[in-house]
C-alpha cells in the first residue's frame, strides 16, 4: 500500500498553498518531500482532494492579494504560516509528522485571542483543568462509538472549534480509561442490539464435492455413506461435521442424512437407498416369497403355506423353485398341480413338476355302499355258518318299542 499523509499534514499543505507559499518552502517547513507537496497540490487544483479547513486556518478569504506590497508580521493571520507560527508543522525531528493545533493558537489560547488568555479562564474554570473538560460528554459519546483519540480530536476541531493540541485529548482519554474501563461501557450500550443465542451451537462443518461410486456410496474419511440409486455415477455435495453427514444434489436439496460413524461401521446404508435389483431372495424374507406365490393362484398359495409348516426353513428353497416354474409354465397349470399335490399330501417340488408334465387330475374320493341287490346281507352268511356247525341260530333281535 502506498504511503499517505495524515489529514493534519494535508490540511497544512492546502493551507500553505492557499496562502501562496512556494512548494519548496512548504516542503522544507513541513519536513516532507517536494514530490508529495506537488502531488497534493495537483489533486487540490483538479478538485480531487476533499479537505475541510478548521476555523482560523488560512483560506481563500485570508489569502493576500497579488498587488499587496510589504511584508506581514508573523502574528498577522493573512501571512503565510511558517515554522514559528504554524502549529501543524512538525515540532519534533525532521520527518516526524506530529498532529498540531490550528495556526495562531498556543496550546489553550484560541485563534485571535489576546496573549495570556485561555479557554479555561474565559469559561470560568480552573486554569489547571484540562481543556477537554467542557467536552467530556462529547468525548465519552465518541469513545462509545469506538472512535480513536486522533479522530476525536479532529472532530472537536471541526465541529466545536477546539483549539487545544492533540496531546491534550490523548491525556484526557487516558485519564477516562483509568477511571472507567471502556469495554464495560460499550457492552452496556450494545446490549440492546444483542440477539438471543441460537438454539444449537454455531455450525462448524466441512463441505466438498464427491462422486457417487458404482455401489451407491460416497466416501468421507475412511467410511462410506449410501445415497439414492438414481445418483450413481454423478457428482453430489457432501457436508459433514462431528455428528452428521448430509448429502445434497446440484440444487442443494438434501437427499440423504446419516449419523457420522468412523469407528465401528465403515458402510452406512439406509434401506430406502437399496435398489430392488440389489436385494437377494434370502434378504427379502418368507413373507415376500409367500406374497409372490399367492399371485399364481389360491391353490398354489395354500400349498406353499402348508409346505412351510411341514418342512420349516428349508421350504424357502422350494418356494424359490415354485416361482421359477412360473417363468416356464402357465399359472393355471401350476395352480392345478398344487391342488393335486395337496390332495395327495405331497410337499416336494418334484411332485409339482410331475403333475404338470402328466397333467394328472385330482384324485377322486369314492364312497362305499352298505347294501346292493346282488350282494347278500352279512346276517345270511352268519346263519349259513351256524347251520354248518350244527349250532342253533341266534334269536332275532327284538325291536324296542317306541
Amino acid at each position: 500500500m502506498a504511503n499517505r499523509l495524515k489529514m493534519v499534514a494535508v490540511q497544512a499543505i492546502v493551507s500553505l498553498l492557499l496562502a501562496s507559499g512556494p512548494q519548496r518552502k512548504i516542503a522544507r517547513e513541513l519536513g516532507i518531500s517536494r514530490a508529495a507537496v506537488r502531488h497534493y497540490a495537483r489533486l487540490f487544483r483538479l478538485g480531487k482532494l476533499a479537505v475541510v479547513l478548521p476555523p482560523g486556518w488560512p483560506g481563500p478569504s485570508s489569502t493576500p492579494s497579488a498587488g499587496a506590497s510589504g511584508s506581514s508580521s508573523p502574528g498577522d493571520p493573512a501571512a503565510p504560516p511558517s515554522a514559528s507560527n504554524c502549529a501543524a508543522c512538525p515540532s519534533g525531528p525532521r520527518g516526524q509528522n506530529l498532529p498540531g493545533a490550528p495556526p495562531g493558537s498556543d496550546g489553550l489560547r484560541p485563534a485571535g485571542a489576546p496573549p495570556g488568555s485561555t479557554a479555561s479562564a474565559d469559561a470560568g474554570l480552573d486554569p489547571s483543568a484540562s481543556a477537554c473538560e467542557p467536552f467530556r460528554q462529547v468525548i465519552l459519546d465518541k469513545l462509545e462509538q469506538g472512535l480513536s483519540r486522533k479522530r476525536i480530536w479532529q472532530d472537536l476541531v471541526v465541529e466545536h472549534d477546539f483549539t487545544a493540541r492533540y496531546h491534550s485529548v490523548k491525556r484526557f482519554v487516558r485519564k477516562l480509561n483509568r477511571s472507567t474501563p471502556l469495554p464495560f461501557r460499550r457492552i452496556e450500550v450494545e446490549r440492546a442490539a444483542l440477539l438471543p443465542l441460537p438454539a444449537e451451537r454455531f455450525p462448524n462443518f466441512c463441505e466438498a464435492q464427491r462422486s457417487v461410486h458404482l455401489d451407491g456410496y460416497v466416501q468421507i474419511a475412511h467410511s462410506y455413506y449410501s445415497v439414492p440409486p438414481e445418483y450413481v455415477g454423478r457428482t453430489v455435495w457432501v457436508r459433514w461435521d462431528q455428528r452428521t453427514v448430509r448429502v445434497f444434489n446440484h440444487r442443494f436439496e438434501q437427499i440423504a442424512l446419516h449419523a457420522r460413524r468412523d469407528d465401528d461401521d465403515r458402510f452406512n446404508t439406509l434401506d430406502r437407498h437399496i435398489a430392488k435389483e440389489k436385494r437377494s431372495g434370502i434378504e427379502r424374507g418368507v413373507t415376500w416369497w409367500l406374497g409372490r406365490a399367492s399371485l399364481i393362484g389360491p391353490q398354489a398359495d395354500r400349498w406353499a403355506q402348508q409346505m412351510l409348516l411341514e418342512r420349516g426353513i428349508e421350504g424357502v428353497r422350494v418356494l424359490q423353485g415354485l416361482l421359477h416354474l412360473a417363468k416356464r409354465h402357465p399359472a393355471q397349470a401350476i395352480d392345478r398341480a398344487c391342488q393335486v399335490a395337496s390332495s395327495r399330501g405331497l410337499y416336494r417340488l418334484r411332485a409339482i413338476r410331475e403333475a404338470i408334465a402328466a397333467d394328472v387330475g385330482e384324485q377322486e374320493q369314492f364312497e362305499f355302499i352298505e347294501q346292493h341287490p346282488i350282494i347278500r346281507d352279512l346276517t345270511e352268511y352268519g346263519l349259513l355258518v351256524r347251520a354248518a356247525f350244527g349250532q342253533a341260530p341266534l334269536p332275532a333281535p327284538q325291536e324296542q318299542a317306541l
